[in-house]
C-alpha cells in the first residue's frame, strides 16, 4: 500500500472508530425531538450498545492491522484483505446501531466504504 494511501486509510479508520464509539453515548443523551427518528428507549439502548461494541471492534481491528503492518508497502495482501473485510463487517454493526438509535451512521459508513475500496484495490493488484 502506498504511503499516502496508508496514512489516509489509517486516519479515516481511526476517526470512524472514534465516531462510532462515541455515537453510542450520544444516542442515549440526545432528546427524542432532536433525532431524525425515535423508536423508543429500548431501541436507543440497543443502538448505543451496538455502537459502542462496533467502535471498540473497529479500534481492535485497527490496532491489529497496525501491529501486523498492513499499512506498509510489504504487507501480505491476502491477510490485509481479510482485515479490511472484518472492518467492513464491524462497520455494518455500527451502521445498524446508529440507525436503530436514530442517527445517520456517517462515521460507520465512511469506514465501510473505505474498507470496500481498499479490498477492491488489493483485489486488482493480484
Amino acid at each position: 500500500m502506498p504511503r499516502a494511501k496508508a496514512i489516509l486509510t489509517f486516519t479515516v479508520f481511526a476517526v470512524s472508530a472514534f465516531g462510532v464509539t462515541f455515537s453510542g453515548p450520544i444516542i442515549m443523551q440526545t432528546p427524542p425531538d432532536n433525532k431524525s427518528w425515535d423508536f423508543g428507549p429500548m431501541a436507543n439502548l440497543s443502538g448505543a450498545i451496538l455502537d459502542v461494541m462496533g467502535g471498540f471492534g473497529m479500534f481492535l481491528i485497527l490496532i491489529n492491522m497496525t501491529r501486523n503492518k498492513y499499512f506498509t508497502v510489504n504487507a501480505e495482501s491476502a491477510m490485509a484483505k481479510r482485515a479490511f473485510k472484518f472492518m467492513a463487517i464491524v462497520s455494518v454493526i455500527g451502521i445498524v446501531g446508529d440507525i436503530v438509535g436514530g442517527l445517520f451512521a456517517i462515521a460507520a459508513q465512511i469506514a465501510l466504504y473505505t474498507s470496500l475500496l481498499n479490498m477492491r484495490s488489493i483485489g486488482k493488484k493480484q
